[in-house]
């Protein structure tokens, strides 16, 4: 999940994460204890001294193998850029995220300034940070100038940035006495903007302020002091009481201070999710405390229904026949990883599984280099360059970077995806404006048929998404998550977007397409079918959309049988043997009202499907091997 994706989440659903700065590898590994230990995301972020202290490739390359080796879901951030040639090399090096600072500068400017890094970064499709009013910085007495609702309002529209630092009442630095935030301003600033907002200067600030901070629209909290503090400190401490020289033995017992004060911070923030937990837990075995579960005081998000009706439980350990997962991604971040997945795959019954990866040059080329050694385990799908696509001739030099990648491995093309601005789903960069259809587009699709290169092609979102976010959206818990801004200029919407995927199979009879996720038409099966029934070169995955469709058993049911020539088996969810053993339930058990709460984001109950063999060995094997053995 792209950060400012995860900061929106955090904003909807009232939750807030932390940022902290490292400076060396002892400080990057403390951090990332922490988050470990407590099963918590995080922010990683350097400064701009720490990087040119650094060195930009070789901060980058360590906070990179430092994620992959502590296995947290965690983003780089660059804090505070004030020099905008170093927060754009930071931007082509791969950060996540990055904040351009120009608070000091007069709001002209500071607009002019963080809209140029806006646009810099919209190709690379990461958050971006700015500050308005005035933070003040260690040894600096300037008044503090607090950001106003309306200030904000304005600043985020004619910027375009992801995330805004307010000055709220912290301070960078140690406070000489109590910080008090101002809790109505945030709340204020929070209703006005849809920007997530940011607290710089959390250092010294009570704890129970900061919880009181994300409950009005903080979403994410920054450290950076205190860290640098308990570290030095706690490493002088040491140096004076010993006379060791080896860097590895007083080192660790520093970065273990700084891992109980980053743990101790990311209790904080998380402890409205903790309180909820052990409310829950106490209201379930305390008969006098059923307050709380009253409807009138239930938040929809902590309802979590479990099935009281006495019917099967059917457990489906291996797929009924051999399985070809048609839709998969790189999940794996190391080789053991790999390993425990290609074992997961054969006690499941999985014989391969098609990898999606999107990428081009080095990157996909890293990527075969990988999973190569497994053999027919996986196939490696690539996607399009898209770098240079407003450019005459870049359709050209697009093809030609398709086949290369069809002679570096790639057995097909994807996932590609449209949800309405644009295709974005491919490396290095998105093509913003640019749809499925567009006439630029026709001779890589044109081409990929010559190739014998399959397209999957991830078209619009499911229809809860358009909806409006209100008490009739019967999808609202997940489609809150990912709602569609019907309101941004030149966005397609779900019937429009569906016509750019027909187009495109037309105009390509000799090319094969695949609509992941049913076409996202699981509300409205017939809109997929009427293409099926026209196009004989179009497939469908049911990846990823087990919620969608089998809450209508029969009629899903009838319609796989109808198509099951067109239909193929797909996950999208991960790797783990639960994931693989519910679809393999949905699909063959004839199980009623279950619930998948771990796994799916919707509140209503899942129904097993109960299909024919004939059907099943369709869309788990025969129509995949048909796809990939095409000529």
């Amino acid at each position: 999940m792209k950060l400012y994706e995860h900061l929106l989440n955090n904003k909807k659903e009232g939750k807030a994460t932390l940022a902290a700065n490292f400076y060396n590898f002892e400080t990057l590994s403390a951090v990332l204890t922490a988050a470990k230990k407590l099963n918590s995301p995080i922010i990683l972020q350097l400064s701009e001294s720490s990087i040119r202290y650094m060195g930009l490739k070789v901060a980058k390359g360590l906070a990179d193998k430092a994620i992959e080796q502590y296995g947290v879901t965690a983003w780089l951030h660059m804090d505070h850029g004030s020099d905008v040639d170093l927060v754009k090399e930071c931007i082509d090096c791969g950060f996540d995220s990055v904040m351009i600072d120009a608070s000091e500068k007069p709001i002209g400017d500071n607009v002019r300034i963080t809209s140029d890094i806006v646009d810099y970064a919209r190709s690379y499709d990461i958050n971006v940070e700015a500050e308005l009013g005035y933070i003040a910085k260690l040894g600096q007495g300037q008044k503090m100038v607090y950001t106003q609702p309306d200030e904000a309002k304005n600043f985020v529209e004619q910027t375009g940035i992801n995330a805004l630092a307010i000055a709220v009442g912290s301070a960078h630095g140690f406070y000489k006495e109590t910080p008090q935030l101002q809790l109505d301003l945030i709340e204020q600033i929070n209703a006005a903007t849809p920007a997530a907002l940011v607290l710089h200067g959390s250092s010294g600030i009570p704890h129970d302020q900061l919880q009181r901070a994300i409950s009005r629209g903080i979403t994410k909290i920054n450290l950076a002091t205190e860290i640098k503090n308990i570290f030095m400190k706690t490493l002088q401490k040491v140096l004076q009481e010993t006379d060791e020289i080896d860097l590895r033995v007083v080192f660790p017992k520093a970065t273990e201070k700084a891992t109980e004060l980053v743990s101790e911070k990311l209790r904080v923030i998380n402890l409205e999710k903790i309180i909820k937990t052990a409310l829950s837990v106490i209201i379930f075995f305390t008969s006098g405390s059923l307050f709380a579960q009253n409807p009138e005081n239930l938040l929809l998000k902590d309802f979590k229904p479990v099935s009281i009706y006495n019917t099967p439980k059917t457990e489906v350990k291996k797929a009924a026949y051999p399985v070809i997962d048609m839709h998969s991604h790189d999940y794996a971040s190391s080789p053991d990883e790999v390993e425990n997945w290609v074992k997961t795959m054969k006690e499941k019954g999985i014989e391969k599984t098609i990898l999606l990866t999107g990428a081009t040059g080095v990157k996909f080329d890293s990527l075969v280099s990988v999973y190569s050694k497994y053999g027919n385990k996986f196939d490696l799908w690539c996607g399009f360059d898209y770098s240079g696509y407003k450019e005459p001739g870049w359709t050209k030099k697009a093809i030609k970077e398709l086949e290369r990648c069809k002679n570096a491995g790639a057995k097909g093309i994807g996932e590609l995806g449209d949800k309405g601005l644009g295709l974005k789903n491919s490396f290095p960069i998105p093509a913003w404006g640019m749809h499925f259809d567009d006439k630029r587009m026709q001779p890589l699709l044109k081409r990929c048929g010559e190739l014998g290169m399959p397209i999957n092609v991830h078209i619009a979102e499911p229809y809860w998404m358009y909806l409006d976010m209100d008490g009739t959206n019967d999808g609202l818990m997940n489609a809150y998550n990912w709602e569609i801004d019907k309101s941004k200029e030149g966005i397609l919407l779900h019937q429009e977007l569906i016509q750019t995927l027909e187009n495109s199979v037309s105009n390509n009879p000799q090319t094969t397409f695949i609509a992941c996720h049913v076409a996202n038409c699981s509300h409205d099966l017939e809109i997929l079918g009427k293409l099926l029934d026209t196009y004989k070169n179009l497939y469908a995955d049911i990846a990823a959309r087990y919620a969608e469709f089998s809450p209508t058993p029969r009629r899903t049911e009838a319609f796989f049988t109808k198509y099951q020539d067109r239909i193929i088996y797909g996950t999208d969810m991960g790797m783990d043997a639960d994931m693989y053993e519910t679809t393999f339930r949905i699909l063959e058990s004839g199980d009623e009202h279950f619930y998948e709460n771990d796994l799916f984001g919707y509140h209503w109950p899942l129904y097993g499907l109960s299909l024919s063999n004939e059907v099943l060995s369709k869309i788990y094997y025969g129509n995949a091997t048909k796809i990939l053995e095409a000529k």
